[in-house]
């Protein structure tokens, strides 16, 4: 993990359903920060596509809770 970090030091973000952009970046590694549950499998896969590694900020991810 360390390594893929340095070796990309610029990551996107994505807070909107728009995609394209960051597709379209140089950016290798993404944050994702909006969707939900029913989305975000559709989301990761095409990113994954397009060769983006993706983590997923789960609090943000809509129909996901930590409250018990």
């Amino acid at each position: 993990m360390r390594e893929l970090l340095e070796l990309n030091p610029i990551i996107g973000a994505i807070k909107e359903d728009n995609l394209d952009s960051v597709i379209k970046s140089e950016c290798d590694i993404v944050f994702l920060l909006n969707g939900d549950i029913l989305t975000l499998k559709k989301k990761v896969d095409k990113l994954h596509k397009y060769d983006k590694k993706v983590f997923v900020h789960l609090d943000m991810i809509q129909g996901l809770s930590s409250r018990s």
